[in-house]
């Protein structure tokens, strides 16, 4: 009768040897390096724990019809301010005309795009250089699988400043709008120390220009205008035409992540650098008590199977 193997198994060797032995010790020692050494590389090669990451949101903008402006040359200067009196400006006050609109060029339900028009009619002076302030609402609320992010409110203020070397009757200025942290937030929770005015609201003084930035460059999270490009027109003029687009962007927002979310990233660290020691280690254990590198009792053990 033809005999064929319908299974397999390997013969099973065990090493005894008492508790307090070379062999217990050589056991404990391969253990340990096989649980603290990959920790110990791992954690050594930068990156094992993630104490900040990241991720993209598109931010819910409004823009909240206040604006500070300034034109002029060395010689002379107008002013506007939707604040007057709490904001001061040396300069000839003079409202403009102003018109704008956002939209929502993706469809998402948020707007994306700012299309801003300030006109000033009869200056009486050239007009080289400009200053202003946009102030905008903006809110971040990003909910995860499982988990809510931190929500963001803010009042947030836009700056730019541009010169020209000749007088000009008006200027292009474009850019997008971008998030700036000096600290990581939160992983979750609420973030709303931020939602007031960076504008002196208490009535007591006015502030300026300066005053207001500088209150606003203490803040944690601020959004700040980048990606400035300004275009003039080579034309003197009695009036003066600023237009602005701006962009909203995605907000890449910088976090503390959360317990689980170190764990994750840490032990995926941990255990590729686990997988060769572990294969080391026990390769070692293999040639070390098969050659009786360190004398133990050896038991064989064999088992057979057949159809």
């Amino acid at each position: 009768m033809v005999l064929y193997r319908v299974f397999q198994e390997a013969a099973t060797k065990k090493y005894f040897s008492t508790v307090f032995s070379k062999a217990t010790i050589f056991q404990v020692v391969v253990y340990c390096l096989m649980i603290i050494l990959p920790f110990f590389i791992a954690y050594a090669t930068n990156d094992f724990w993630h104490y900040t990451s990241s991720y993209q949101e598109q931010p819910r903008v409004q823009y909240l019809s206040q604006l500070v402006i300034r034109v002029g040359s060395a010689q002379n200067t107008t002013v506007w301010s939707s604040f007057s009196p709490d904001v001061t400006l040396a300069g000839r006050e003079l409202e403009p005309n102003i018109t704008f609109n956002e939209t929502d060029r993706d469809g998402d339900d948020l707007t994306d795009f700012f299309r801003m028009t300030v006109s000033f009619n009869n200056l009486g002076h050239d007009v080289q250089t400009i200053q202003m302030l946009l102030f905008f609402q903006v809110d971040l609320n990003r909910f995860g699988f499982l988990e809510q992010f931190s929500r963001v409110t803010l009042q947030s203020v836009t700056y730019t400043s541009e010169s020209w070397a000749v007088p000009a009757s008006g200027v292009w200025l474009g850019g997008e709008l971008e998030l700036t942290q000096n600290a990581p937030l939160p992983a979750s929770g609420t973030v709303n120390q931020y939602n007031e005015s960076p504008v002196n609201s208490s009535g007591t003084e006015s502030v300026d220009i300066a005053d207001i930035l500088s209150r606003y460059n203490e803040r944690n999270v601020r959004v700040t205008w980048n990606n400035q490009y300004p275009i003039w027109s080579d034309e003197a003029s009695n009036n003066f035409s600023i237009q602005v687009e701006l962009r909203y962007p995605p907000f890449t927002v910088i976090y503390q992540p959360n317990f689980w979310q170190y764990l994750k990233f840490a032990w995926v660290q941990y255990l590729a650098v686990f997988v060769v020691f572990w294969w080391v280690l026990s390769y070692t254990q293999s040639f070390v008590f098969e050659n009786q590198v360190i004398m133990t009792i050896r038991k064989q053990t064999e088992k057979w199977h057949s159809d």
